[in-house]
């Protein structure tokens, strides 16, 4: 660069007598000073503009991530600046699924063989925090459980079976503790069903650096659930009182505790079980949202309301059909046939949403498969059809919205009324979809396109090997205890960001 304007002749030249003519080039330095300045000034203003740019889209984007912060499914914000952040192997992809993030860590169960450990990663760029070795308590008993039946254990006899159903691992989760100081409750059970595991384990620990504080143990045949902010127990109930175990429940009883002190905040019963919940072989299990629990027995749901330790009285229905608890409200579920507008049957059941932020609790979505196509259905809580848009799937509900699969794209219905909002031809159907509320990525082939969320427009479009993704991806999701964009492949799984 010529920086003329400090030019030394010109300088030794005003400081050494009178001033005399520069002639043409002492022109030039002034010229090249005034464009200089303008070119700065432009700068400036352009970097400025920016500026306000970047802290208008980072205020955006914060505002978006609060809006869907406790939303199912919903990523955290991204742009066409979306790309691999970092890498998980298989046994790490355990921990994304199972994980809960805490602070700037998501912590997770991860198995190898025998071995269990609870692993906290960095969420930002996957590097390992820690790892605390824990034991999967084995259970106790001395007779088989009265659910584990010859179906289950085969030939062998009772003591085989039971040996051989301890030795697995069942479900594992993990959930945020609130409170200060900060701590993680991780849970893992032995058996085959989940909903009646031999024994379940729970590990509180502390998020920073894994210290492991207090390890708890529930016996043969109650489950343990995260629901909110609690930790749900689910057990049948025997004749003497006690938990059911070798011989089937009479009933069955939920208790919710505290997830740091294991404090009881309440308690609920169930009626007597009916013939169609007692006769073969009786099962339960529970899920929740929001403010209810629904525990769900086989032709029986009983729907447990929590407003502190009181209790709403239970809302009972003995359909197939049954309820559930979803966003706080209850809602129908199940598979049930209908009859259509053809007059021919149909069956109907609840989809499931890759993302559901609760903006429609007083429409139940149900997903019609028949010889024809799909369908959409919006029924009111009185399980009155309020609309039907045939050859569509459900994807995701968003801000009242109900975002669709159709047969070569995309679409969006109004969630009241079913009305169409817009519709974008992608050239292929029944795609993989996630969403941070703005934007849904539609996984292809070996692309990923970006289409708005408000307008159905394709934005932009990005090759697997843009992203940083495997050639073999087979799902693209967004874990819930991450809230990041995950494209799942055999090898290996790439967290975007």
């Amino acid at each position: 660069m010529n920086e003329v304007v400090l030019d030394e002749h010109d300088l030794a030249d005003a400081e050494s007598g009178p001033a005399r003519p520069l002639a043409h080039r002492s022109r030039r330095p002034r010229r090249v000073a005034v464009v200089g300045a303008g070119l700065g000034v432009v700068a400036l203003a352009l970097a400025g503009a920016q500026l306000v740019l970047d802290l208008r889209h980072r205020a955006s984007d914060e505002v978006l991530a609060a809006r869907f912060a406790d939303a199912h499914g919903v990523a955290m914000p991204f742009d066409d600046g979306l790309t691999a952040a970092w890498t998980a192997d298989p046994t790490e992809a355990e921990v994304l699924r199972t994980g809960a993030t805490v602070g700037d860590v998501v912590v997770g169960v991860q198995r190898r063989g025998a071995d269990v450990q609870v692993v906290a990663l960095d969420a930002d760029d996957g590097t390992r925090r820690w790892s605390t070795a824990v034991d999967v308590a084995l259970p106790d008993l001395d007779e088989r459980p009265y659910w584990l039946t010859d179906d289950v254990g085969g030939a062998q006899d009772a003591e085989q079976a039971l040996a051989a159903a301890a030795a697995r691992i069942g479900s594992t989760w993990c959930m945020a503790a609130h409170g200060s100081p900060p701590a993680v409750v991780c849970g893992a059970a032995r058996g085959d069903y989940a909903s009646s595991p031999l024994a379940t384990t729970t590990w509180l620990l502390d998020p920073v650096d894994g210290v492991l504080y207090r390890t708890m143990s529930s016996g043969a045949g109650t489950s343990v659930t995260p629901v909110g902010d609690d930790l749900v127990y689910l057990s049948g109930v025997a004749a003497d009182g006690g938990v059911a175990r070798t011989t089937p429940p009479l009933r069955w009883h939920v208790t919710a505790a505290d997830p740091r002190s294991g404090e009881v905040r309440w308690e609920w019963t169930s009626p007597d079980l009916v013939e169609a919940d007692a006769g073969g072989v009786p099962m339960a299990w529970l899920d929740g949202q929001g403010d209810r629990v629904a525990v769900h027995s086989l032709r029986t749901t009983w729907v447990v309301a929590r407003a502190g330790v009181a209790l709403d009285a239970p809302e009972v229905r003995a359909e197939s059909v049954g309820v559930t608890a979803s966003t706080g409200e209850v809602v129908a579920t199940g598979v049930r046939m209908v009859v259509g507008d053809d007059g021919l049957l149909v069956q109907e059941e609840v989809p499931a949403l890759v993302a559901d932020d609760g903006s429609l609790p007083d429409v139940v979505l149900g997903a019609r498969v028949g010889g024809f196509g799909a369908g959409v259905v919006g029924r009111a809580a009185d399980d009155s059809v309020l609309w039907v848009a045939d050859g569509k799937r459900p994807l995701a509900v968003l801000d009242g919205q109900v975002l669709v699969a159709t047969i070569l794209g995309l679409a969006l219905l109004d969630g009241q009324d079913g009305g169409l909002v817009w519709s974008t031809d992608l050239g292929e159907g029944d795609a993989q979809v996630a969403t941070d509320g703005r934007t849904v990525l539609v996984r292809g082939e070996d692309t990923v396109r970006a289409v708005s969320l408000a307008t159905g427009e394709v934005v932009w479009e990005k090759s697997f090997d843009d992203l940083g993704a495997p050639a073999d991806v087979y799902a693209m999701t967004v874990l819930d205890g991450l809230r990041r964009v995950v494209m799942a492949g055999r090898y290996e799984s790439v967290v975007l960001r």
